[in-house]
Order: structure tokens, then sequence, then C-alpha cells
């Protein structure tokens, strides 16, 4: 059951648990994109070198796919920091 998982999971370090489909609705981007945010703290990569790829993977879609790339990496990052 759901409390089993749950008592599993909180014995993992490093544990981040959020809701990462409904912070992509409110920036208007993927959940994989949030999640990436998440676990930028954890990756051998600056955060800016993160901003900068999204920039240029996602820059011919325009600003505003970029702008919630974006949006949604530093929300993730937010969360996992929490």
């Amino acid at each position: 059951d759901v409390e089993e998982v749950m008592t599993e999971l909180n014995k993992v370090k490093n544990l981040v648990a959020f809701d990462a489909n409904e912070i992509a609705k409110e920036v208007k981007a993927r959940a994989n994109m949030v999640l990436l945010g998440a676990s930028a703290p954890f990756l051998d990569i600056e955060f800016s070198k993160l901003e900068e790829a999204i920039q240029h993977i996602f820059g011919r879609k325009g600003e505003d796919v970029v702008n919630s790339n974006l949006a949604a990496i530093r929300a993730g990052k937010e969360n996992a920091k929490r």
C-alpha cells in the first residue's frame, strides 16, 4: 500500500518528493523539465550550464518555450531544496 511505499522511500538518502506534474502545469512545461531541475543539485554540472543548454536546444521553438522550460527547471530546483 501507499504507506508502505512511502515508509521505504523515506529511508532513501537525498529523497526528493513533490508533484512534478502539478508544477509543470503551473509553468506550462513538461514534468521531465521539472525533474531535470530537481536533479540539478545532485549533478556535477553548474545550473547556469543547464540554463544555457535549454536556451540552445529550445531557442528555435521561440522565447515562450524557452522561458517555460527555464521556469520548469528553476521550479524543480527550488522544490528539491525544500
